[in-house]
């Protein structure tokens, strides 16, 4: 077949070939019942460090392909490419390559739920058996092609799409403008998994690209006479044009070097040529020079917004800050101050890079540090929803996180390199869940896009030793951050439990020590009548016997008294030789009378002593009512009834630890109920 635009033989190898783009002089000729037809011209695309070329042969999961072509769309948020693949075995596919993120796709023939126009960010969506969230919902314009495709597209082609997230999966939908909808699901793709046999022989500017994979960094640099002039992005000054062998430029007049290694743009609004350590993974960034927002997810810079003021105030780490954490070596590549719409709190979000592991974030907000990064994880509750309310638990990812804030905020300031299109005045909305073990669940959305991370809470010393700098030089936090730890938390819970189980034992224990123990036998002690109606003679009761060694023993003191009669009485244990072990006194009263018209009665009659016995034997009890004792007038003296117990259990020492291990039960809850108050203050 040939070019029906210039005449260029088009071999034609691919029997599902639909379309093919012309390599000379870029005709889109589409491929109809064996008639070819050109249908527009594409735009050339630039190659880009990708380790897919058209024309490659690789392997993946087992499997030969070969990549047939390509297909670039831009959206508002940046660009990326589509990689069309055939395998040996006869089936296609597609690589999908955003900021060198890969995801992997096939066509799946499944009817799409909703319209585009219904689809929401964060929204649930069922394709077969397995739930998506709404991760981005946009329209696309083609940019160009190049290679054999299986369907034809159009240069400057709108394409509305939703890109849709499941933890262990993804999806494309794509709503095509005759009414059509084509679907299309898979997972991520980790680079380990692409074996190129062929490396791509990628041209970058002056001084800019690479050949084969991004580990080995091989420099590809064009003619001399072809390249882009570079100026320093310290001073503006020219730099010399690169040799072939040089990896970096430093600038004569300010000392600035220029890594060529890295990618680098030329900023759209004054011309200095800007290093981007994040690669084709930064999609936004600010120029040092002139602070003009660029969006660089194109082979060229675009303008996003010219020089403004940044509100950088309260910035504590500076861009190109190294830091080290949870064993990464990072460096600050970017930074986003935010206000919440609400409370006027200010945010500030630190893009931390690394280059083999990407972009994470560490936000400050109040003096409370998080790190964090994209989750795929979803929650049990909509985040965006009216259900999502303050106080309500939703799980994630294994955890459970407690709703706390929900709000607006607007981008202040923004510095350096993102992986996103970011803008000062960009608006979206969020909500903020926390755990008890310091995690933070936090969801943003805007009207395009619904976007979910996990991160974790960071203490200010750990903060401090990242950064190699004194705690000192970091903010103090304000109030408590709703993921916020608190300190000795465990110690408190694994304590508290104790404690309940403590005081529920000796509850146990309380009631099943409430009996007397073993009853011995029920003496009487009768007093002999003193001068004056006072008893002054010892009355000794009848012998009774102890079995148990070391027991403690109880005697319960019993006067029959009536009327108003007071009865004290001192009490001494005898043994058989009549040697005093030990003493005691017992008090008995009852009083009685009227009142407003009313009887009433105040009865205590009985008392009780309790004695630890050494020795079983044989016992007496002696008592001695000094003439302080005063009984009924004309009334006879009366016996004391001695009831003695043998083997009594201490019910008050029970009853002490039960407070006790009560009162730290409550004092537990109370803190972390404190804990949890002070988050929503």
């Amino acid at each position: 077949m040939f070019c029906p635009s210039c005449g260029k033989d088009l071999a034609e190898t691919e029997r599902f070939r639909a379309m093919t783009v012309c390599p000379a002089c870029r005709a889109a000729v589409v491929v109809d019942a064996g008639a070819a037809r050109v249908a527009g011209t594409m735009a050339l695309l630039a190659q880009t460090p990708s380790p897919l070329q058209v024309g490659g042969v690789g392997s993946l999961m087992g499997r030969t392909f070969q990549v047939a072509g390509r297909v670039r769309y831009g959206y508002r948020d940046g660009a990326w490419d589509e990689w069309f693949l055939f395998f040996d075995d006869g089936s296609q596919a597609w690589i999908s390559e955003d900021g060198g993120e890969l995801t992997f796709e096939s066509f799946a023939r499944t009817t799409p739920p909703m319209a585009w126009e219904d689809a929401q960010p964060g929204a649930s969506y069922q394709l077969g058996d397995e739930t998506f969230v709404v991760a981005e919902k946009a329209v696309a314009i083609c940019e160009g092609a190049e290679g054999d495709l299986p369907f034809p597209v159009l240069s400057e082609e709108k394409v509305p799409f939703l890109d849709l997230e499941a933890p262990e999966a993804m999806a494309t939908v794509e709503y095509e403008l005759d009414g059509s909808v084509i679907v299309f699901r898979g997972r991520q793709l980790d680079p380990g998994e692409l074996d190129m046999q062929t490396a791509p022989a990628v041209a970058g500017d002056a001084g800019g690209g690479f050949a084969g994979d991004e580990q080995r960094r091989e420099r590809v640099v064009k003619d001399t006479t072809q390249a882009q002039e570079l100026r320093c992005y310290g001073c503006g000054a020219p730099l010399p044009a690169p040799g072939s062998e040089d990896s970096e430029l430093t600038c004569a007049h300010c000392g600035s070097t220029l890594d060529l290694t890295q990618r680098h743009v030329a900023c759209a609004e004054c011309g200095v040529t800007i290093p981007v350590q994040g690669g084709e993974a930064t999609h936004a960034l600010a120029c040092p020079k002139c602070h003009s927002q660029l969006d660089v997810s194109r082979d060229e810079a675009r303008l996003l917004a010219r020089s403004a003021q940044q509100q950088t105030r309260g910035m504590t780490f500076e861009l190109g800050t190294a830091c080290t954490l949870e064993g990464v070596d990072h460096v600050v590549a970017g930074y986003l101050r935010s206000r919440d719409q609400k409370d006027g709190s200010i945010s500030h979000d630190y893009m931390l890079y690394n280059a083999e592991r990407g972009f994470r974030w560490l936000g400050c907000e109040s003096g409370h540090w998080t790190l964090y990064s994209v989750t795929r994880e979803r929650p049990s509750v909509d985040l965006r929803s009216g259900a999502a309310r303050q106080g309500r638990k939703v799980t994630c990812g294994g955890r459970t996180f407690t709703m706390y804030w929900r709000g607006t905020t607007k981008v202040m300031a923004v510095l350096g390199e993102l992986p996103w299109v970011a803008k000062v005045d960009d608006v979206s909305h969020y909500l903020d869940a926390g755990s008890d073990d310091g995690y933070l669940l936090s969801a943003e959305w805007t009207e395009q896009e619904y976007e979910l991370y996990l991160g974790r809470y960071l203490p200010r010393e750990e903060v401090a030793k990242a950064f190699g700098v004194a705690v000192g030089k970091l903010p103090r936090p304000r109030g408590v951050a709703c993921h916020q730890p608190l300190r000795g938390a465990a110690f408190l819970r694994q304590t508290g439990v104790i404690a309940a189980v403590v005081a529920l034992v000796m509850l146990v224990l309380t009631i099943g020590s409430c009996g007397k123990g073993d009853k011995v036998d029920t003496l009487n002690a009768i007093p002999d009548d003193g001068p004056n109606g006072y008893v002054g003679t010892p009355a000794a009761s009848e012998s009774f016997a102890i079995t148990e060694s070391d027991t403690i023993c109880m005697v319960e003191a019993f006067a029959p008294c009536k009327g108003d009669t007071w009865t004290y009485a001192e009490v001494a244990l005898i043994d058989a030789e009549d040697r005093a072990l030990l003493d005691f006194s017992v008090e008995m009263s009852y009083y009685s009378g009227y009142s407003g018209g009313e009887h009433w009665t105040e009865n205590n009659r009985t008392d009780t002593a309790v004695f630890k016995v050494a020795k079983p034997g044989t016992y007496r009890l002696l008592a001695f009512a000094p003439d302080q004792m005063r009984r009924e007038r004309d009334c006879s003296p009366r016996p004391i009834r001695f009831t003695v117990y043998q083997d009594v259990t201490l019910t008050r020492w029970y009853l002490v630890a039960l407070i006790l291990a009560l009162l730290w039960v409550v004092l537990t809850i109370a803190i972390i109920k404190s804990h949890e108050a002070k988050k929503l203050a």
